[in-house]
């Protein structure tokens, strides 16, 4: 291990620093400075500060960490290494390469040293990236050099003592229905009353305790159905509004791996699927046609408009996804997804590579793939991801593992990435693999 992790092992020795901490997180450019039990971590990723070998004068995206708890709480040890690996043992699934750690600094009062060293900052006029002085976590565009000036002259000062806290043993709160963010597109709700009959009370839960007894799904006769969620990746008649029977020879079933109950459904518009019972509302067949138009009457002009052209006008705007510059094929409530980080395709163009890192993956339901994606890197570097293929399908767990099969007979996994399924290729070349694997 670099000789770093020594370091902080002889700090806190009951943390039994090992190699999976070195495969998480690259020390071998940490500074250290102070001393205390308070400790920050300053973090970064080594294809951002690579930059400032070639130009000394670059800035990149750097994090600023103190703590999990603060501000409410602050023990009295508050170790960098226990708090990184919190960070990022539990999904270290966007870590195409480890974090680089790039400072400790330690203080014996980590609160009043956090606010100093962010105001410090802001009179550098360092450019906050996500976060403020409230917050454990803070990313700025600055240099290592720029912080660890700002803490040395915090560090010359008087300290004020750090007062204990005690962590309170327990926590009430009442949240008002007010508080919660309202549905910008809430749309027509069904009454109680237009439910049919038979839907009513705790049958699905009945239902899945009769199916996992090996119970048989049919139906005595067919349901009126309505369709309550957008499953336009599938067909573009799939519309929030759209009207359906249920099949009552193939009935409910759970499929193998999920828990979600489904139904199968043939829609009126001939399309026929498996469904998510929640997904769908079973309704009184006389007053069926009525809800479905004031349902889509409802979301006209919204991104559920059953108007196609009308819904296209509704882009989301992220900077991690833009559909210009995105291939999107195929049709499917699965999606195989790829995206990389533009830094990292700027490397490989930079070395003359014909290949850049690329995460491979899948995802399944109704939230797909840009909201899968989101969740894998911290905001403040959403900017630098870039979703670059996503691929529609009904199976893809199945071609997604073909997918990894061949990249991985190419020699394209990308080796010590934290990550899973990170591999050196294109978006073309996941795009033809997409289509091999799905005839």
């Amino acid at each position: 291990m670099d000789p770093n992790w020594e370091t902080i092992r002889t700090k806190w020795p009951t943390y039994a620093v090992d190699d999976r901490d070195e495969f998480l997180v690259d020390a071998s450019m940490c500074h250290f400075a102070g001393e205390g039990q308070h400790e920050f971590a300053i973090y970064s990723f080594g294809r951002y500060t690579r930059r400032a070998t070639i130009d000394p004068a670059a800035t990149y995206p750097l994090c600023f960490q103190f703590g999990i708890h603060f501000p409410s709480f602050t023990s009295d040890k508050e170790p960098a290494i226990g708090h990184l690996r919190t960070r990022f043992s539990g999904d270290p699934t966007g870590l195409v390469e480890p974090a680089q750690l790039l400072a400790v600094l330690s203080t014996n009062n980590g609160p009043f040293a956090w606010r100093e060293v962010h105001r410090a900052m802001a009179e550098r006029s360092q450019s906050v990236l996500v976060g403020t002085e409230d917050d454990h976590e803070v990313w700025y565009d600055s240099q290592i050099a720029e912080v660890l000036s700002a803490f040395g002259n915090i560090s010359e000062g008087p300290t004020p003592r750090f007062v204990p806290m005690s962590p309170a043993d327990s926590s009430s709160g009442s949240v008002s229905l007010n508080d919660l963010p309202n549905d910008p597109f809430p749309g027509y709700e069904i009454k109680h009353e237009d439910v049919s009959p038979t839907r009513h009370g705790k049958w699905a839960y009945e239902m899945k305790k009769h199916l996992r007894a090996g119970g048989s799904g049919t139906q005595p006769c067919r349901e009126r159905i309505i369709l309550r969620e957008d499953l336009r990746r599938v067909d573009s008649s799939l519309f929030k509004g759209q009207l359906g029977w249920t099949v009552p020879e193939t009935g409910f079933s759970i499929k193998p791996g999920r828990t979600s109950l489904q139904v199968a459904v043939e829609f009126d518009s001939g399309v026929s699927l498996d469904v998510d019972t929640y997904w769908i509302d079973f309704v009184r067949e006389d007053i069926a046609e009525d809800l479905s138009a004031k349902i889509i009457a409802s979301f006209r002009d919204t991104p559920f408009d059953a108007n196609p052209e009308s819904a296209s006008e509704w882009k989301r705007e992220l900077p991690f996804f833009n559909q210009a510059d995105c291939k999107i094929v195929g049709q499917g409530l699965d999606e195989v997804y790829a995206y990389t980080y533009r830094s990292a395709v700027d490397e490989a163009v930079a070395g003359e590579l014909g290949r850049y890192p690329m995460k491979v993956g899948y995802t399944s339901g109704l939230d797909g793939a840009v909201q899968r994606v989101a969740s894998q890197f911290p905001s403040a570097i959403a900017h630098d991801a870039h979703i670059q293929f996503i691929g529609r399908c009904d199976n893809g767990r199945a071609i997604e593992g073909k997918i990894h099969k061949t990249l991985k007979k190419r020699g394209g996994r990308v080796e010590g990435s934290p990550g899973k399924e990170w591999y050196w290729t294109t978006a073309d070349e996941v795009a033809e693999l997409f289509e091999e694997a799905s005839r």
